[in-house]
């Protein structure tokens, strides 16, 4: 084998149950030789036809570089060492890549192996461990928190090239217990980790029915001393604004005041730092958008932030939360409790929401349209074996019926569309548009000029009085 160039293996001892305990065996076999000239299907067969699938192979292996044999092998010998090649694949079109999981699910569920199963949910698992604890290398060698997000920027760009953290994501989502019986909320949020440190989530954002872009998805709202770096991760992303602040223009006024300080797509791969205090404003992608959300404290992790990821507060956060309040413990605990948070575009500026309130939740069967909506667009078709076996674990109740029906969709192909429910849009504080925004700023600016011509009046207008000690007033005139 050493003599030839490049070999790729197809295990077809898969269809003899006999005989699939081989598989492994060369494997292993294949490890330990060395050998730097082979490649599997599952990693380069990948494409709509045969020939499509085999000038895959061939152009990851560098087949149509025309080239002496000994300089091919150096040119390519990064993509030559087989267990690399599944990175290289990042850049193959979306469909293609569906095209082979489609496969793959077929084949899994023909019986080729439990073990491979059970080797698939370990590399998932291992996968998002991984991405975590380089997260916490980052943040527990900082200086700071700032300096942890911005060290983390590389990283979080990284993961959205890669289609197998995607995967990785949506497999977790739907091994979690209840994911499937939830009601439906306008974003599925899939969380990946949380600790003291950081949090980390998968957004996804489901687009308006009309696919209007100009409306916002919720409230200017900021994160008091959170700091957030998000990252396109799938879609075209979202238009996002950036403010200041909010503050009150005058002692006891209702109306706030901020100034813009961008408003720029989100689009794939964009990585974007939200500071501390900062309002921000995402508003709906034209379809599909999946962000990944790095939060994180910006004051120094204590004590405090280890007791609340204790495993026995995990799903009882908001009811401890509200009863420390009542017990008057919420500077002890450092807790964030949202206040003056939100705000919304009115005729002379901005008005304060003094208490956040959420969208009310809608039905299952929105939401579970909204969960098989993402995995069909991001063409995790396979993922459908991990909802059949939740299915016969008796792991999905209230759902079930809509489940079933969906899964068959998505396994023979029938486009799923997300569903927001009706009480997700059309809130007037919540969902505005872009143009009552810029009426708003518009309104302050015009209000800020007039308070400038006034001052510059009655500047111009003002007799100056020399102190009593003799020296001269900076900015006085001369006499």
């Amino acid at each position: 084998m050493q003599q030839l160039y490049n070999v790729m293996i197809d295990f077809d001892i898969r269809d003899v149950p006999s005989m699939r305990w081989r598989e492994g065996a060369l494997r292993k076999r294949l490890r330990a030789s060395g050998l730097s000239n082979v490649c599997f299907t599952e990693d380069v067969m990948v494409g709509k036809s045969h020939q499509e699938r085999i000038g895959n192979w061939l152009r990851q292996v560098g087949g149509e570089d025309n080239l002496p044999l000994d300089q091919l092998r150096r040119r390519h010998a990064d993509r030559l060492r087989y267990p690399r090649l599944a990175a290289r694949l990042s850049c193959a079109p979306r469909e293609c890549l569906a095209a082979y999981r489609v496969r793959e699910a077929a084949a899994a569920a023909q019986g080729y192996g439990a073990q491979t199963v059970a080797c698939h949910a370990e590399r998932v698992m291992n996968r998002l461990r991984d991405v975590e604890q380089e997260l916490l290398k980052i943040f527990r060698s900082s200086a700071s928190k700032h300096e942890a997000n911005t060290r983390a920027r590389p990283l979080m760009e990284q993961l959205t090239r890669e289609p197998a953290f995607l995967s990785a994501v949506i497999a977790k989502y739907l091994a979690t217990p209840g994911v499937l019986d939830k009601q439906n909320y306008p974003v599925v949020g899939m969380e990946i980790a949380l600790n003291p440190w950081f949090g980390l989530v998968a957004n996804c954002w489901i687009p308006l029915p009309g696919r209007e872009t100009n409306i916002s998805t919720k409230a200017i709202h900021h994160h008091g001393t959170m700091l957030l770096t998000t990252a396109t991760l799938y879609g075209p992303g979202y238009e996002h604004w950036m403010f200041t602040m909010p503050k009150r223009v005058s002692e006891g006024s209702e109306v706030f005041a901020m100034d813009l300080l961008e408003s720029a797509p989100h689009p794939a791969h964009h990585v974007s730092f939200v500071d501390k205090w900062t309002a921000h404003l995402p508003l709906y992608p034209s379809s599909l958008s999946i962000t990944l959300a790095l939060w994180s404290n910006s004051a120094p992790t204590t004590w405090q932030d280890r007791v609340k990821r204790l495993p026995i507060f995990k799903g009882r956060e908001k009811k401890l939360r509200q009863l420390a309040v009542r017990l008057g413990l919420k500077r002890g605990l450092a807790l964030k409790v949202v206040e003056s948070f939100d705000f919304y575009p009115a005729a002379d500026g901005f008005r304060v929401i003094p208490e956040r309130s959420e969208f009310a939740l809608g039905p299952n069967d929105e939401h579970l349209c909204s969960v098989f909506h993402v995995i069909q667009q991001t063409g995790n078709e396979h993922l459908a074996r991990d909802v059949r076996r939740a299915l016969d674990a008796g792991k999905v109740t209230t759902g079930r019926p809509t489940v079933e029906r969906l899964v068959k969709e998505l396994e023979r192909g029938t486009p799923i569309e997300g569903r927001l429910s009706s009480t997700h849009y059309g809130v007037p504080t919540m969902n505005f548009t872009r143009e009552e925004v810029e009426r708003a700023l518009a309104a302050l600016k015009a209000r800020a000029d007039a308070k400038t011509r006034t001052n510059q009046g009655d500047s111009d207008g003002r007799k100056f009085t020399a102190p009593t000690n003799g020296q001269a007033r900076i900015g006085a005139p001369s006499r």
